[in-house]
Formats: structure tokens, sequence, C-alpha cells
């Protein structure tokens, strides 16, 4: 499942639902000076559920309701970009409303619960200027899709249009870095995604560029708590490249202002881990599974700890629990492995290695401890 094949297959739906009328030559259309006479024959199109509502008033040959015939037309350019009258749609749609592109936008905005049109409108506005803000109006479309399919259900649909909303803002705020509201979108983005710093450089630009106050405030204040979570992300980095103590400085502090997340402690747990202070790091591994019960990765950093300090028993414990979550983590099984050998069950430590070894031929500390219990076993 892909963008494009998803837009086809929309396009595909819309345009083959889509009745086609003949306006004659003669006609006499509206302008924003009045009327003007059409000059020669041209076939429109009509929604579907705007042609079966007008079907009496059409098989009695009574005007068209052209209203309902522009916006299909302003729908059918982002549809068939090809079209062979789109020359002429945009002319009669100019003609009729003051700006073309302003009209696509209302049709947008006012497309109530058929995203699938006001994204077909976003795609012409597009088509007509490739400009910052039509990226942008492009990418807030398919997230506004994204979110309407994320509540019908269709979580990989939704996943696919979200995606590329996120592209369409970044495309957005590198056309025109004056333009603000695609960095207000990304800043969003990237605290959601736990890319502090990024998010951080978005709204920064955001507050430089924006001239709405009301906007401004609200990013001010999401900065203010962004602060901190940058620490986060800093900190992280700082313990990941083996800088504990500069790491431990920056996350220390943010236990009192987070003392839910996860995530913080496990990176505390595991900071105390790489320093050896393995007591420590056992009470952060614990808050982490008293937050979130099925975290494997705190729970085998947990078992870990307790192996290093000699009780083999508890480490058991933890792993038994963790490995009827996840059963093919190889590095779960090695351990235990490791730990069964430690109890002197050299049977179950032989299965745990096996089990390690079936997934990955080549796992170190599993081929190397399974040899000494081969030589074990011989004597």
């Amino acid at each position: 499942m892909n963008y494009q094949d998803e837009l086809t297959k929309i396009k595909k739906e819309i345009l083959h639902d889509m009745p086609f009328l003949t306006i004659k030559a003669g006609t006499m259309m509206p302008s924003l000076s009045g009327y003007y006479e059409l000059a020669e024959d041209i076939d429109v199109p009509m929604l579907i559920e705007d042609f079966t509502a007008d079907l009496k008033r059409i098989d009695q040959d009574e005007a068209l309701d052209l209203e309902k015939v522009f916006k299909a037309m302003g729908i059918l350019l982002g549809v068939d970009p090809e079209f062979k009258y789109r020359n002429r749609y945009i002319n009669m749609i100019q003609k009729a409303k003051s700006n073309v592109q302003s009209y696509l936008i209302h049709l947008i905005n006012f497309s109530d619960e058929h995203e699938e049109y006001a994204l077909m409108a976003a795609l012409a506005l597009l088509s007509l200027e490739e400009s910052a803000r039509n990226y942008f109006v492009l990418g807030n479309t398919l997230e506004n899709l994204s979110i309407s399919l994320s509540k019908k259900g269709y979580s990989d649909r939704m996943k696919v249009f979200f995606d590329e909303s996120i592209k369409f803002y970044h495309i957005s705020a590198n056309k025109d870095v004056q333009f603000s509201l695609p960095m207000y979108k990304l800043g969003y983005y990237y605290k959601s995604k736990g890319e502090f710093l990024r998010a951080k450089d978005y709204w920064e630009r955001f507050i430089a560029s924006d001239q709405d106050p009301l906007r401004i405030e609200e990013i001010r204040n999401e900065l203010e708590i962004l602060e901190k979570l940058v620490d986060y992300e800093i900190g992280y980095q700082f313990v990941r490249e083996g800088r504990i103590e500069e790491g431990l400085d920056l996350l220390l502090p943010l236990v009192a202002l987070f003392p839910t997340w996860w995530n913080l402690m496990f990176v505390i747990g595991l900071a105390f881990r790489l320093s050896g202070e393995y007591e420590v790091a056992v009470d952060y591994f614990k808050k982490v599974i008293s937050l979130k019960s099925e975290q494997v990765e705190a729970m085998n950093e947990l078992a870990f700890c307790y192996m290093h300090l000699e009780n083999f028993a508890q480490a058991k414990e933890i792993l038994d629990a963790a490995l009827t979550i996840d059963p093919t983590h190889i590095d779960m099984l090695a351990n235990r492995g490791v730990v069964h050998f430690y109890l002197e069950d050299l049977v179950n430590a032989m299965k745990d290695f096996d089990s390690a070894l079936s997934i990955d031929p080549e796992y170190e500390l599993a081929v190397m401890t399974k040899k000494e219990i081969e030589k074990l076993l011989k004597k």
C-alpha cells in the first residue's frame, strides 16, 4: 500500500461515478459582471450525489444548479489535471468567482465529510500554482483525511496519507522560510515522535515568522515544556555515547517533572547500568515495569542487573515472565541460558542457547557458552 496507489484508487472511484451533462451553446452563464453567452457546447461534470438530488429538475429540463457544476469542475481539475476541458473549466470558474484558487480553498474548507473531494480540490489548487501555501494546504488536507481514516479504523491507509502530509509540510517549509504554518505543524509532529531538538527548531522558526499572537503564545507555552524534553533528548544522546555523568546531569532533574514517563526512567536505568551501579539501575527498571508492565527491554535490563548482582534466581524469574511475552527475543534467551548455566541447570541452558542459535546461528554469547557447557558435559 502506497500513496500513489491509494490516490489513483480515489480518483478512479470519483471519475467512475461522475456523470456529465451538456450545456448548449447560447446558454447564459453567470459572471461577476452579469451574464455572458456560452460560445459552444461543453460537457460539464456533477458529483453523483448532487446529480441524484437534482435528477427531478434535470428530467424536467429545468436550469442546472451551476454552483454544483462549478464544484464538480473544481474537483475534476484535481482528479484529472490533463482533462480536455481543463482550461475552459478554469475560465468559467474565473468568470463566476473572484479567484479560482480562493474558490478551490473554499471547496476544501466546506467539503464536510467528503475528505476525498477536499483532497482533489487541494491537488487542483497545487496544479495551478506550486506555492508554499498550496503545498501546506495539500499537506493539511491529507492530514485531515488521515484523521478521518483513523476514526473509521483504517490504520494502514491512515499512515499512508499522514506520512505524505508530512512530506508536503516539509516542501512547504522549504519553499518559503517566511511562511510559518508548516513550521507550526512540523513542531507538533517532531514532538510527538520524541525528536525534541527538531521540534524546538521548527517552533523557534515559527515564532520568528508568524503574525498571529494567539498561535505565538500557544507555541511559547509549548516551548517552555519542550526545553525540558530537549534536555531528555540530549541526555539520552550522552548516555548512548558513554558520557554517563553528563547524561545523568540532564536526566535526573526531569524525574520530578515527569514521574510517570517510562522512557525517562529507562534511560536513567540504562545510564546507571552502564556505569556499573546495578543496585540503583534495578530501582529504575522496576519503575519502568510498574508503569509499562510488558516492557520487555526493561525486563531484560533488570534481569541483566540481577545477573551482575549474582541474584540468578531473581533474574530467571524476570526472564521467564519476559519470554512469555516475547518468546523469540534472542538476548533474553541467551541471558536466561547464562542464568541456567550459573544455576547449574545445564540441560535448560542448552535449550535456551539452541533456541537463540536457531534465530541467529552466529550469536556470539550463545556460541561461546554452549561450547563451555559441552566441555562440562563431556567431563
